[in-house]
């Protein structure tokens, strides 16, 4: 399998009073280094890529939740706000998790139908984009892989250095 890169389980939002923490912990991790983030509080895409880029560390990339599980906002809008990230951080530190899967009135969650999914892959041509097909919370020791759909080769294992290293 090819290692193309490492994930440290967090998910980032604005909200955090205390993200600017986080840099020197990243800094001290394995890269290529990806987290994810999302926007809950809706800021916007350019506050967002600027508090981002007020302290995340240059060599670390970002996985942008798309918000679209949770009806948070429509894929053009989830572009945008890639689009803002791309220019503050590089291109080659911005990609998408496209939420395939939908929010349940009373909770809970489905699976996104092909109808809904298709407009967010459309949104986003130009990105690399990757599937979130259920809400998971990550626990220090998980791992997540993914593929990058270039032939059989895995694109991706990502695995959290911090409990004592790679499984």
């Amino acid at each position: 399998m090819h290692v193309a890169g490492w994930y440290f389980p967090v998910e980032v939002d604005p909200t955090w009073s205390n993200a600017r923490a986080l840099a020197p912990v990243l800094e001290r991790l394995p890269k290529p280094l990806w987290i994810s983030v999302y926007d809950n509080s809706n800021i916007g895409g350019a506050a967002l890529a600027a508090w981002l880029d007020e302290w995340l560390p240059r060599d670390v990339g970002v996985f942008f939740q798309d918000g679209c599980g949770d009806y948070v906002r429509e894929p053009a809008v989830a572009r945008a706000y890639a689009e803002c990230a791309r220019s503050a951080l590089g291109a080659d530190r911005v990609r998408i998790i496209a939420e395939a899967f939908r929010g349940l009135p009373g909770g809970g969650y489905r699976a996104a139908k092909a109808a809904e999914l298709t407009p967010q892959l459309q949104a986003y041509r130009g990105y690399r984009v990757y599937l979130s097909t259920a809400r998971i919370t990550f626990r220090r020791s998980s791992c997540v892989r993914w593929w990058s759909g270039r032939g059989s080769r895995a694109g991706v294992w990502l695995k959290s250095r911090v409990d004592g290293g790679a499984q």
